[in-house]
C-alpha cells in the first residue's frame, strides 16, 4: 500500500496559491519560506470573485524542485459531495495509466503535467486508485483515502519512494477582501 500525505487549504476561490509538495522547505523569497506541505495565498488586489485559479506547485524533478503553473478551475461541489481530480508530476514515469481499482480506467496514457478531468464523488468513498508506469506494467497503489464532504480534492502523484501521493482538499473560506 503506497502512503500520502494529506493536506487541507481553506480557499476563497478567487486567489491563487502556490503549494509545496517537496520533501524539503523551499526559499521562494528572502521572506518567504515553504516547508514540505505549507501554502501561500497569493491574493491579487481588485480581482473579483469568478476568475480562474491558478495553482503553482512546487514538485520534485530529478535532484531539485520545479514549479509547474496549472489553471484549475476550481468550483464548490454540491452539499455532501467532493471533486476529485489527479495529476501526475512524477517526471521518472511517464506516461502512467490510472484505474479506479474497482471501476473504470481513468486515463490510459497520462503525461507528465497533466491532470485527468474532476470526476463528482459521493461522500465517503473509499477511492483505491492503481497508477500503472506504462513501460514497466508496475503498479504504485493509492489505498485508504476516503473521500471528504464539501472540497475539491488533487490527488497529485510524484512518485517519491515513502509517500508516493498528495492529497490536496480545497475547502471553501470566506474571502476577506
Amino acid at each position: 500500500m503506497a502512503r500520502y500525505k494529506e493536506i487541507t487549504v481553506d480557499h476563497d476561490f478567487s486567489s491563487s496559491v502556490i503549494l509545496n509538495v517537496t520533501n524539503q522547505e523551499i526559499d521562494l523569497t528572502p521572506d518567504l519560506i515553504l516547508k514540505s506541505g505549507e501554502h501561500q495565498i497569493i491574493r491579487v488586489e481588485g480581482k473579483k470573485g469568478g476568475c480562474e485559479t491558478l495553482f503553482h506547485i512546487i514538485h520534485p524533478f530529478k535532484e531539485w524542485e520545479a514549479v509547474t503553473l496549472l489553471s484549475i478551475p476550481l468550483r464548490e461541489p454540491p452539499p455532501g459531495e467532493t471533486y476529485f481530480q489527479f495529476l501526475h508530476l512524477n517526471p521518472s514515469t511517464q506516461p502512467v495509466s490510472v484505474k479506479a481499482r474497482y471501476g473504470d480506467v481513468l486515463h490510459r496514457n497520462l503525461q507528465y503535467k497533466t491532470a485527468i478531468e474532476p470526476i463528482l464523488l459521493y461522500t465517503p468513498m473509499d477511492v483505491p486508485l492503481d497508477i500503472t508506469k506504462s513501460e514497466e506494467a508496475k503498479t504504485i497503489s493509492l489505498e485508504g483515502y476516503v473521500t471528504r464532504p464539501n472540497v475539491y480534492t488533487i490527488g497529485i502523484y510524484v512518485g517519491d519512494e515513502a509517500s508516493p501521493y498528495w492529497i490536496v482538499h480545497i475547502r471553501s473560506a470566506k474571502s476577506t477582501n
